[in-house]
């Protein structure tokens, strides 16, 4: 059984994420730039064109300094994303109890268990911003659509460009193309993510700040918000 929800300020933890998701939609732009550079390559030499080893050893030196950096950049982005996910989690769970369809461990583990990743946690963030709506404000859904749909977008973007045959041309081709396809998704999803995590954090604040729910306003969050 879990513990009372208790409600902490979620500002520290979006600024964090703020300044993570920044470097991570560098890192993906320069991504894009380096398959965008392969691609061109690999064109080049399907068609005949001469190679030089120099332009082909930057090519594949900037191909790799690119995955490199986003690999290092990833990790300690989605920690802080789903320690963050948990806490307005726990937060949404102060201003509606009843509300919320999935239990607070979910926040964590819904994005690992395969095919439900793809849903779960966009259900728990649904709940998680009606929830946190303040009283008298739109509950619109649309942060959370757009971030998540670019989200699944260069999620699929990136399964798509799995490491090629070094031997198969059209292999490295696609993975090139693909790569580059998902790297500027991953720009996109990025910003709407950060955008979506300020929003939230934002609304969070003023719901606490708004105290019970003011007579005669109109609850929002699903379910019956408890007293807090």
């Amino acid at each position: 059984m879990s513990p009372p929800a208790v409600f902490a300020s979620p500002k520290g933890l979006a600024t964090a994420l703020t300044v993570l998701l920044i470097i991570c939609a560098a890192a993906s732009l320069y991504m894009a730039v380096a398959a965008g550079n392969m691609t061109s390559l690999l064109n080049d030499f399907e068609n005949g064109k001469v190679i030089s080893r120099s332009r082909a050893e930057n090519a594949d030196d900037m191909w790799d300094s690119a995955r490199a950096i986003y690999s290092v950049v990833f990790l300690p982005t989605a920690i802080v994303l789903l320690v963050w996910f948990h806490r307005v989690r726990v937060n949404a769970e102060v201003f509606a109890p009843a509300g919320h369809r999935l239990s607070r461990g979910w926040s964590i583990g819904a994005w690992f268990v395969p095919v439900v990743n793809l849903w779960f946690p966009k259900q728990i963030a649904n709940d998680i911003w009606r929830a946190s709506t303040p009283y008298g404000a739109n509950p619109g859904l649309g942060a959370v659509t757009a971030w998540w749909t670019l989200w699944i977008i260069s999620w699929v973007l990136n399964v798509l460009s799995f490491p090629a045959d070094e031997n198969d041309l059209d292999d490295m081709q696609r993975e090139a193309s693909m790569t580059t396809a998902a790297g500027l998704a991953m720009v996109a999803a990025s910003i709407l993510a950060l955008l979506f995590i300020r929003k939230l954090s934002d609304r969070q604040l003023a719901k606490w700040y708004q105290g019970p729910n003011p007579q005669g306003a109109a609850p929002y969050a699903p379910g019956v918000p408890g007293a807090y």
